[in-house]
């Protein structure tokens, strides 16, 4: 299962598409939560099935991370990040974002197993490409 945590889905609708299709053939679907809250119930429920999280980082903290600094929403998957990797360290993560700060991508891209991708610059079938790639999976095979 892969589970993709954001709350703008319907602007990607077209990348959702496309890794439902190439992934279905693997025997995977794709689990899409667009309220933090209701990932982390959802994380905590299914954590040993899921095998990759996209996660974006400009989310509403709700309840779960309201006590974190997550400057207003700017940086709530920063914080969800660290939560998955105290839960699932070896857990595959693809950081999606319209963030430009050059220092997220630094920090993410220093994780191991995580990659950092900005939303603007990734057309569907790279994103399920990097799924796949992250998962030794050949695409549509």
């Amino acid at each position: 299962m892969i589970l993709l945590i954001d709350d703008e889905t319907r602007r990607f609708h077209s990348h959702r598409m496309e890794l439902e299709e190439c992934l279905t053939v693997h025997g995977l679907e794709v689990r899409v939560k667009r309220d933090t809250d209701d990932a982390y119930q959802f994380f905590n429920a299914n954590k040993a099935a899921i095998r990759l999280i996209i996660l974006d980082i400009m989310m509403s903290p709700g309840e779960v991370f309201s006590r974190h600094s997550t400057e207003s929403g700017l940086r709530t998957g920063m914080v969800f990040f660290e939560y998955i990797r105290g839960q699932r360290p070896d857990l595959p993560v693809i950081v999606f974002s319209n963030v430009s700060d050059p220092e997220v991508g630094k920090t993410f891209a220093a994780k191991e197993n995580c990659r950092f991708l900005q939303k603007i610059d990734v057309a569907p079938l790279d994103l399920v490409e990097e799924v796949c790639e992250m998962l030794g999976l050949k695409p549509g095979n």
